[in-house]
This record gives structure tokens, C-alpha cells and sequence, in this order.
């Protein structure tokens, strides 16, 4: 009887590991759309700074390093026209001076609303540092593309890499380790990715010669 149940728990985690398989792969089957196939998904585990990896994380990010763009552009107009002020100020220029306050005024109302902002943002970043999941799974998938002229398979595997957010939404990734992660999952994807490069600068040339340059 123990010997029984001992069988019949291996089987549910068997069928529970497989269920998991096919969602991940159906997940991977709705981003990549219908003009792949996905051969097969394999798995990396990663154990620290997972949270680097998710769309939350980098869109916060992005965010930030906009929003720093803009406050510095805003606090650059605003600091111009506060130095125009002065200026027509100092001349007696009424009328020039009015509108440059206004102008100055408008600048520092968006900068001290981009500080804010920036604040926001500085903040989520810290506490995806401190408190982001730090442990996770990222997946290789193992696909074959179609030509989107010929609508025939391609000669040659393509390996995007995915990851899943914590509301469980599935989206592709591209990291520093692009290359190793796929051939530490797949080792003859080398010659994969190979002609991959080569596809890709025949197209260039081809591009560059339709252009009669």
C-alpha cells in the first residue's frame, strides 16, 4: 500500500511538472505568434537578482532614465529663463521681463513636478533592490521561423529567452548573456546562431544595394 501511494504521488508531480511544461510553451507560442513554431523550452535557474530580469523592473528603469533626461531639460530651460529675468531686470525691460518670468515660472512648476517624479521612481528602484524577487526561472526556447516572403521554415533555429513577471505575465528578454545562456541550454546552437549572423548581413548588403548608394 505505501509502496502504492509512493507511485501515485510520483505521478501527480509528474503530470503537475508536465502541465507546467505546456503552459510555459503556450505562453511562449502567444508572444512569438503564428509565424513560428516553438520546438522545444528549456529552463535556466537563476539565483540572484532575478528581478532584473522582469518587465517591471526594467520599464521602472527606463522610466527613471527618461524622467532624468527631462528634469535635467526643464531645470536647464527654467534656469535659462531665470537668468533672462535678471537681465531685462537689470535693463528695465518691463515687458521682457514679464515674459520671461512666466516662462521661468512654467519651467519650475514641470521641474519641481519631474523631481517628483524622479523621487517615484528613484524609490521603486531601491525597493526592487532591497525586496525584488531574488531567485527564478528564465526560459529557452528552442524556435523555428518562417520567411516571411516565402512563408517557408527557415534552415536555422533562433533562441529567444523569456521570463515571467510576478502577476505572471510572460515576456521576452535580452541580456548581457544572451549567448551564454543559449549554449549553456542548447550546445549546438552555436551553428544556429552562426548562420543566424550570416542571414542577417546578407540582408544588409542586400538593403544597401536596393538603395543604388
Amino acid at each position: 500500500m505505501k509502496k502504492f501511494i509512493n507511485i501515485l504521488f510520483c505521478a501527480i508531480v509528474a503530470m503537475v511538472a508536465m502541465s507546467c511544461g505546456n503552459k510555459v510553451e503556450k505562453d511562449i507560442k502567444t508572444v512569438i505568434g503564428d509565424q513560428s513554431k516553438v520546438l522545444k523550452v528549456k529552463s535556466i535557474d537563476i539565483h540572484e537578482d532575478f528581478y532584473l530580469y522582469t518587465n517591471e523592473y526594467t520599464a521602472n528603469r527606463s522610466g527613471y532614465e527618461t524622467c532624468k533626461v527631462i528634469t535635467s531639460g526643464d531645470g536647464e530651460m527654467m534656469r535659462m529663463y531665470e537668468s533672462d529675468m535678471r537681465l531685462y531686470k537689470s535693463w528695465g525691460y518691463q515687458s521682457d521681463y514679464n515674459r520671461s518670468k512666466e516662462g521661468y515660472e512654467k519651467y519650475k512648476a514641470q521641474w519641481e513636478d519631474d523631481c517628483k517624479r524622479l523621487d517615484e521612481y528613484a524609490e521603486k528602484d531601491k525597493n526592487f533592490r532591497e525586496n525584488g524577487t531574488q531567485t527564478g526561472k528564465l526560459y529557452i526556447a528552442k524556435v523555428k521561423g518562417k520567411n516571411e516572403y516565402t512563408g517557408k521554415y527557415l534552415d536555422f533555429n533562433s533562441y529567444p529567452i523569456f521570463a515571467y513577471d510576478s502577476d505572471g505575465t510572460i515576456h521576452q528578454i535580452e541580456t548581457d548573456d544572451d549567448i551564454f545562456m543559449i549554449c549553456s541550454a542548447y550546445p549546438k546552437a552555436q551553428k544556429d546562431l552562426e548562420k543566424a549572423l550570416q542571414v542577417a548581413g546578407q540582408m544588409l548588403l542586400d538593403a544597401f544595394s536596393d538603395l543604388n548608394i
